[in-house]
């Protein structure tokens, strides 16, 4: 058996799984390049099958297991996995929606909104481990994280910084939408959290599924119609109101449901590409001014990113550019399809203290 290594699982939006060696990164991958289905949402049983191929490991050599994330919806789909399959098959157009759609869409945000418990974390561990099981680990320890400490880690381990301010910002895991942190002296110390009630990254996903498009997966091109409108000032923006951020901390105006509502009236009086352009500026006024405020807070000047709201190439080029921001690094992978690395990252720092990883090749 060797000592030091450890799997990394996430089995869900763009799953997949990576294999830690100590500081070392094995290997990684996520299960869309291997079923073919882009942003997977299966359980990751080739990307382990593959981990396990390519660094030569079997099951029972493997003691330590890491995986994120034990809120009551992603418990539920745990248990269920076919309402997440059908959410994935409406999702990308595969599927046509039923009469029941708009009651479902609903409900989704509502319970992703409950955070995690002891029964869930009980209820998840039971459903993981005979998932493990029948992929032949036997006498392992399983540890769950928390979703946006997975992306802190990620983000934060992988950035060679000595200090830097760490936000994480993306739809909502855990009953969270971010988290602000200092990470200092191979730590990561938490400043505050963001509900996922106030959500920057349901704010752009209600936009991107306004347009027509594929939420969680199609907001990079809302970012890239948006320069196909004129600009229109800050204060006649409709959009710059739906945020008020005081500090490092956010609070939406409107919940979920209702912040949809009150966009498709917006929509109504504006082509679609004003639409886009006032929802972008909203987004980098929104994320721009809370970095400003963090950057204060912590007095560093350096910064590290991750969530899938930094997916966002405009917003992450405003915030490289502002003046007091001096080293600046977003996790490569920065999305969900980082989690399998991030709560391998957390166990890692977890069992032997490790807190800086380099990751040499992305091929």
């Amino acid at each position: 058996m060797k000592k030091g290594i450890i799997l990394g699982i996430w089995d869900g939006h763009d799953s997949g799984a990576a294999i830690l060696d100590g500081a070392d990164i094995l290997f990684a991958v996520n299960e869309e390049r291997l079923t073919r289905r882009k942003l997977e949402i299966a359980f990751p049983t080739q990307s382990i099958l593959l981990c396990l191929k390519e660094t030569g490991l079997s099951p029972s050599q493997i003691k330590e297991i890491a995986i994120s994330t034990w809120d009551f919806s992603k418990t539920l789909t745990r248990v269920f996995p076919h309402l997440k399959e059908e959410y994935y098959l409406i999702r990308r157009r595969k599927k046509p929606p039923g009469i029941f759609t708009n009651i479902k869409k609903i409900a989704k945000y509502r319970l992703t909104e409950i955070g995690p418990s002891s029964l869930y974390e009980k209820i998840t561990r039971k459903v993981v481990n005979k998932e493990l099981f029948k992929l032949g680990f036997s006498n392992y320890n399983l540890h769950l994280f928390n979703h946006h400490f997975c992306h802190a880690t990620s983000c934060a381990f992988a950035s060679q910084l000595d200090k830097a301010l760490v936000i994480t910002l993306d739809g909502i895991g855990d009953g969270l939408s971010g988290s602000i942190s200092l990470f200092e002296e191979g730590k990561i110390k938490p400043i505050s959290y963001i509900s996922g009630k106030d959500s920057l990254g349901v704010f752009f996903e209600h936009v991107t599924n306004l347009l027509n498009m594929r939420e969680l997966e199609d907001e990079g091109k809302v970012m890239a119609l948006a320069n196909y409108a004129y600009p229109v000032d800050d204060s006649k923006n409709p959009l710059i109101n739906f945020f008020d951020v005081n500090g490092v901390n956010l609070k939406a105006r409107y919940s979920s449901i209702a912040m949809y509502y009150q966009m498709k009236k917006i929509l109504w009086l504006y082509p679609p590409e004003q639409f886009a352009n006032m929802a972008q500026r909203a987004l980098e006024v929104f994320v721009t001014k809370l970095v400003e405020n963090g950057i204060k807070k912590t007095a560093t000047s350096n910064i590290a990113m991750a969530g899938g709201v930094f997916s966002n190439i405009k917003v992450n080029m405003l915030i490289k550019d502002m003046e007091n921001i001096d080293k600046w690094f977003v996790f490569p992978h920065m999305g969900d399809g980082g989690l399998a690395l991030g709560a391998a990252f957390a166990l890692a720092h977890k069992l032997y203290n490790i807190s800086s990883f380099d990751i040499k090749d992305l091929m």
